[in-house]
């Protein structure tokens, strides 16, 4: 079990920060394994996490995550996210979130899409930021998710400190 204290459960500045981080990205299409801010840019949605958390100074370094094919979630049950975020050096700084724990700022969500969870964003109160396929940077509230078909996976994780 980890006893580190989540990363944004009690620091409204942090949570202002990672707010601030996904904004930024505004603007900024789909491109698979990529992380480039901007129109001319792009990034998909581990990448964009990732920065988003390297930018309001959460983590050290840019999060790399395995290479993983696009439309995986259409063809398996198998999430590459789960068994990434189940990984020990990861889990060394997130932990599972039991379903029964409220949301809190900073969530890293699950929008279900296709058979398994292969898409992540962040939740910051009602709103997730997510890097969608093809339209790029998206900041929902959790009922558009769930009108669009995509609602949120029970499973999350959240940001140690």
């Amino acid at each position: 079990m980890n006893l580190r204290p989540d990363y944004f459960a009690v620091w409204p500045v942090r949570v202002a920060a990672l707010r601030e981080a996904c904004e930024s990205w505004r603007n900024t299409p789909f491109r698979q394994r990529s992380a480039v801010k901007g129109s001319g840019g792009g990034v998909d949605c581990a990448a964009f996490i990732g920065c988003c958390f390297h930018e309001c100074g959460a983590v050290d370094s840019l999060i790399a995550v395995p290479p993983y094919e696009l439309n995986h979630a259409e063809h398996s049950t198998e999430s590459v996210f789960r068994s990434w975020f189940e990984r020990q050096e990861v889990r060394a700084r997130v932990r599972r979130v039991d379903e029964s724990e409220a949301h809190l700022d900073g969530d890293i969500v699950f929008p279900q899409v296709g058979r398994t969870e292969h898409h992540a964003g962040l939740r910051i109160g009602a709103l997730v930021y997510h890097i969608a396929r093809p339209s790029g940077w998206c900041c929902m509230s959790v009922e558009q998710l769930a009108f669009a078909g995509y609602a949120l996976h029970a499973s999350r994780y959240r940001l140690t400190a």
